[in-house]
């Protein structure tokens, strides 16, 4: 996986789909886990991160709530 970089454009968390919040979620944590990263930078990332995994658990309320209202109509 690639590094996460303060280069790189940040997409807007609320615009993510389910899935590219969850693979930008999941490269914060490799670069989390497995670099020495200073910590202004390191704390961005866990910041980042933490919107992403609220964004993932939005995403997954949302699907479940229309596949709950889909059963309720067939």
């Amino acid at each position: 996986m690639s590094k996460p970089s303060s280069k790189k454009v940040e997409k807007v968390i609320e615009e993510l789909t389910y899935e590219e919040a969850l693979a930008e979620l999941e490269e914060i944590v490799s670069a989390l886990e497995g670099e020495q990263n200073r910590l202004e930078e390191a704390i961005k990332l866990f910041e980042r991160g933490q919107a992403l995994a609220g964004r993932c658990g939005v995403l997954l309320e949302a699907a479940g709530s229309a596949r709950i209202a889909a059963t309720r109509w067939t």
